[in-house]
């Protein structure tokens, strides 16, 4: 959810408008659906467990992606029967324009920090 956020003030930014200077009406219509997105994300609910079930093997899974404008990794903790979200980092693509395998490595770099953090942080 937050990085369509941070996409939306780096356009903003991009613009050059002032803090209290009006936006134009695509912006206004962007957030509004953002903020509506937003309010609906908060009633889904999360369980504190990864799993129901005590398994003696688990398994870590990290991917990740990139695209023009922003690149992400999400680590997944899997027990060979259910499979849970355990961490997910984004960020938005450097204003410098940069090649799409170039932001995929940057994607590898946070997944490959995303993967020690969760190791170190479950064992």
């Amino acid at each position: 959810m937050t990085i369509r956020a941070k996409i939306l003030i780096q356009e903003l930014w991009k613009g050059g408008f002032d803090w209290d200077e009006p936006v134009p009406a695509n912006y206004g219509t962007t957030w509004i659906n953002l903020a509506k997105n937003i309010q609906q994300a908060t009633q889904i609910n999360i369980p504190r467990l990864y799993f129901q079930r005590k398994a003696s093997h688990h398994s870590y899974y990290v991917f990740t992606d990139a695209s023009l404008t922003s690149y992400g990794s999400a680590a997944y903790i899997t027990n060979g029967i259910d499979t849970a979200l355990v961490m997910a980092k984004t960020r938005v693509a450097p204003l410098k324009t940069l090649t799409l395998p170039q932001l995929e490595l940057m994607g590898a770099v946070i997944g490959s920090r995303l993967a020690n953090h969760v190791c170190s942080a479950l064992e």
